[in-house]
């Protein structure tokens, strides 16, 4: 099997592409490169390339999962973690949060044949990796809120910072 480096992107910087894929182009894409194992979201049809989260990434999303798990019976929800979430076509527009969570009364959710919801999540938390400019992480936001997402909380590990949005609201909390 032959692998390349796939170029990273971001919204306002276009790398020249051969053509735009789809999300069943992306399900087929190496999840190996020689420097090490990736995961990609597509922005509009082009692949950019992400890393796998680091220790502490990987620590808070427990936190989250663990803090959230333990509402899901009670509060009527249903949870996934790192699953591809098809936003929008032709161009695609495929992401990969952290933690989906659906309202049970939208369970389950539809999923493409790549295995990617087309179900939009109620609450998507994202948590902020050391190469995420914060730029890119307002634009995934407002992505998020524009496709139908209630809220959107993203979690910086390094400033130890919680932004909560959602429609009509902001508000930034300390982490506990």
């Amino acid at each position: 099997m032959t692998t390349a480096i796939l170029p990273s992107a971001e919204p306002h910087e276009r790398p020249s592409w051969p053509r735009l894929l789809t999300a069943a182009d992306s399900a087929n894409l190496p999840t190996s490169l020689p420097g090490g194992n990736v995961w990609y979201e597509l922005d509009d049809g082009i692949p950019v390339v992400r890393t796998p989260q680091t220790a502490k990434q990987s620590r808070c999303w427990i936190q989250f999962l663990r803090y959230l798990h333990t509402m899901e019976s009670s509060e009527g929800f249903k949870l996934l973690g790192r699953t591809g979430i098809v936003l929008r076509r032709d161009p695609d527009r495929v992401v990969g949060p952290a933690i989906s969570v659906f309202d049970r009364n939208r369970w389950p959710p539809k999923v493409s044949a790549e295995d990617f919801l087309e179900t939009i999540p109620d609450l998507i938390v994202e948590i902020r990796g050391k190469d995420d400019k914060i730029t890119v992480m307002r634009g995934k936001v407002a992505e998020y809120l524009a496709a139908g997402v209630v809220e959107v909380w993203v979690f910086d590990p390094e400033e130890q910072t919680i932004v909560k949005q959602g429609v009509g609201r902001v508000r930034k909390l300390a982490a506990s």
